[in-house]
């Protein structure tokens, strides 16, 4: 008789299943707390002004990219906050409004730039 065997398998498979939906449905926290801890590492890391300056708007940059392209904004703005926060928190010689402002700024111009047809994605 090989019904209980048979049950563990299906078991074994519903329990997977159920866990990996809770993780496909949590992807924002996940990647959130991945986003800080990169944000992190890179404000701590990065030592000179101007490369912390350039660093963080060529990553609002690509955010506005991103802005652009993904429909689901909500989530996509708690991921990008989340690593501004990260990179706030970890940076220790430039500005924490000019970061921001920065940040902000790339998203924008990447965003105009992309609505108004001024570049193409390929």
């Amino acid at each position: 008789m090989h019904l209980p065997m048979f049950r563990v398998v299906l078991l074994s498979r519903c329990i997977a299943g159920r866990r990996a939906f809770q993780v496909l449905s949590s992807w924002v926290e996940l990647s959130c707390i991945a986003l800080v801890v990169l944000g992190f590492a890179l404000g701590f890391v990065i030592r000179n002004l101007i490369v912390s300056y350039s660093t963080l708007f060529l990553f609002g940059l690509v955010a506005g990219v991103l802005y652009y392209k993904n429909r689901d904004r909500g989530s996509l703005f708690i991921v990008l906050a989340c690593f501004l926060a990260g990179y706030l928190i970890g940076n220790r010689v430039a500005d924490v409004y000019i970061l921001a402002g920065l940040f902000v700024a790339g998203i924008f111009m990447a965003y105009q730039a992309l609505s108004r047809r001024l570049v193409k994605i390929i």
